[in-house]
């Protein structure tokens, strides 16, 4: 059997922990990454008539938007670009 020429590294028991948890932390980061992405696309869905879109794509009910409540996560429903205009209220 012909080797590639790779050499077998010695990985002390210490080393083997340290690497394990990078490894668990390195998959924790892939997954929470994932369920957040899916999460922004779930949010990006149209609303309705009677909803007002956040800018990060949430949809709340559009008698929250201009109440003085940031009812969006990103605070868009309080803009006072929004706010100011006569087209919404």
């Amino acid at each position: 059997m012909k080797t590639m020429g790779f050499k077998h590294a010695k990985i002390d028991r210490s080393s083997a922990g340290a690497i394990g948890a990078l490894v668990a932390i390195w998959l924790t980061l892939i997954i929470w990454n994932n369920i957040k992405g899916q999460a922004a696309t779930n949010n990006q869905s149209k609303c309705s008539d009677r909803q007002f879109r956040c800018g990060n794509g949430a949809c709340i009910h559009s008698s929250f938007v201009c109440d003085a409540q940031l009812d969006c996560d990103d605070g868009s429903d309080e803009f006072p670009e929004i706010c100011n205009s006569t087209c919404i209220k």
